[in-house]
């Protein structure tokens, strides 16, 4: 977004100061690359964001559902254990 600005205020500078009108065509057409070259930068930059915030919310579902599955799996032991303390109290 700095680069797209400064193209901006370059382009504003050159009106302003009067180049001629190949240097000024030149500079246009370089400043159409650069802002074609940014753009395509931000787009690139965001897919490779979008990736990577998938990949981290799968990882994420991934191991909350491992942590889940511990949590059963004590949840049941604590309860058999009591069970038992259970009957041994009763006898």
């Amino acid at each position: 977004m700095k680069k797209f600005a400064l193209i901006v205020a370059g382009l504003l500078l050159l009106g302003i100061y009067g180049c001629s009108s190949d240097e000024a065509k030149k500079a246009a057409e370089e400043t159409k690359e650069a802002a074609t070259a940014t753009k395509e930068a931000t787009v690139e930059s965001m897919d490779k964001a979008m990736k990577k915030t998938e990949e981290a919310a799968s990882a994420t579902k991934e191991a909350a559902g491992e942590a889940m599955h511990e949590a059963a799996e004590e949840t049941e032991e604590a309860a058999d254990a009591m069970k038992e303390k259970a009957e041994e109290m009763t006898k």
